[in-house]
């Protein structure tokens, strides 16, 4: 790491590297909460090409009982954090990266039913509920600015880019 210094309570990291760090987690966020709106842009489309002529609202319903159904495969959340735990923090990112980022790829290739689409959907969401984003910014910065760091993280996550951007890339 660039201009780190040890203390007693371990590595001290320079400004530049926190900024660095948060921008880049914030980021992650941001992509977390685009990944977590564009259903609601994006459900008209999937009941469409899954059940074309069927009345929207019996297809609405069918797929949010299917979404619940393949929703367990959320409670793998637990196996990441386990395995960041385990292994440590950059593995675990890496990791998470290619749960999220794999399956994202192959839900377009590989969705030849509603079934497939919703296994690599609910993969998807799965890594995105880990927040293991979180967790470098408030492990590597300073205790004085660590609540600060911690919540610039999380407000580059919420501004709403989707909401401003969305539309006009979906049109």
């Amino acid at each position: 790491m660039e201009n780190t210094e040890q203390t007693s309570t371990g590595p001290v990291y320079s400004k530049r590297y926190m900024i660095f760090l948060v921008a880049v987690m914030g980021l992650v966020s941001q992509m977390d909460s685009w990944l977590s709106l564009i259903e609601t842009k994006a459900v008209p489309g999937i009941l469409d090409e899954f059940w074309p002529g069927i009345a929207e609202e019996i297809a609405r319903s069918e797929f949010a009982l299917l979404q619940g159904i393949f929703g367990i495969i959320v409670f793998g959340v637990f196996f990441i954090a386990w395995f960041a735990d385990a292994y440590g923090r950059r593995t675990g990112m890496y990791v998470l990266v290619l749960v999220m980022g794999v399956p994202a790829i192959l839900i377009v290739f590989l969705s030849i039913n509603i079934y497939m689409f919703l296994l690599l959907y609910s993969i998807v969401i799965m890594a995105t509920t880990s927040n293991l984003w979180e967790v470098p910014v408030s492990e590597e910065a300073p205790a004085k600015t660590r609540g600060l760091y911690g919540s610039a993280a999380f407000l580059i996550g919420v501004i709403p880019l989707y909401a401003i951007l969305g539309t006009s890339f979906n049109k």
